[in-house]
């Protein structure tokens, strides 16, 4: 749950679901374009970086959480 007292925590978990929906987004588009290949790559490269997006947002709401004991 996040803290309603932290703004900055509120607004780096509302990054992460953004950035979780985009990744999700990705991978589903990804998996339709089996079997044409320059799509599939383009698809492939926007999942890849998508899914690093979604990482990076991930690390910055826990570390925010760990510094400042945010629950």
């Amino acid at each position: 749950m996040i803290e309603r007292d932290c703004p900055t925590a509120k607004s780096l978990f509302e990054d992460y679901v953004k950035a979780t929906v985009e990744y999700f987004e990705a991978a589903e588009n990804l998996s339709n374009l089996v079997g044409s290949h320059d799509l599939f790559v383009v698809a492939a490269s926007h999942t890849e970086q998508a899914g690093e997006k979604c990482q990076a947002a991930r690390l910055a709401i826990n570390k925010h959480r760990l510094e400042h004991n945010c629950s």
